[in-house]
């Protein structure tokens, strides 16, 4: 994303992508996956399919062994 121009989206498009990437930050934490580096040049964002994916996990904590917590089959994402 740090390669995009921001003025060649639309507001709509750009409220869009930076949701999009902070669900799919979130979908990994609820799963126990600390980033430790989400930012512009770790979201890849492909026009075609208006899709967003994070990358660069090198750095990345998973809490689910390192504190054995698990979500539990109840627990829902968060709003």
């Amino acid at each position: 994303m740090q390669d995009l121009d921001p003025n060649g989206f639309t507001k709509d498009e750009r409220s869009n992508i930076m949701v999009k990437a902070k669900d799919a930050e979130s979908v990994i934490a609820f799963r126990g996956v600390q980033h430790k580096v989400f930012g512009p040049r770790n979201v890849v964002y492909s026009g075609t399919d208006l899709r967003v994916v994070i990358i660069d996990f090198d750095v990345s904590v998973v809490t689910l062994l390192a504190y054995s917590r698990t979500p539990s089959e109840s627990h829902q994402l968060p709003v």
